[in-house]
């Protein structure tokens, strides 16, 4: 499940997928049903709450202070395995 809440009204917007954790390159991938709320650029995507149906997205996972991380990326607060 991957959930989306915005600070700046408090909108929720939820996702549920598939995912695999590969421990050899540190890096998850989501097959399907995967929000994208930044573009390529870390810019906002104002339409993040509709999940793509097809393609696959990888992202870096690392660990900070005992907390699993999932993509983090500067300007943009990272996904958190919850």
């Amino acid at each position: 499940m991957q959930q989306v809440i915005l600070k700046s009204d408090g909108g929720v917007s939820v996702a549920r997928g598939k995912w695999r954790y590969d421990p050899g390159t540190a890096y998850v991938t989501f097959d399907h049903n995967m929000m994208l709320v930044m573009d390529g650029f870390q810019h906002f995507r104002p339409n993040h709450a509709a999940p793509r149906e097809e393609g696959l997205v990888s992202l870096p996972v690392d660990r900070l202070l005992g907390q699993i991380r999932i993509g983090a990326a500067d300007g943009a607060a990272p996904y958190e395995k919850q």
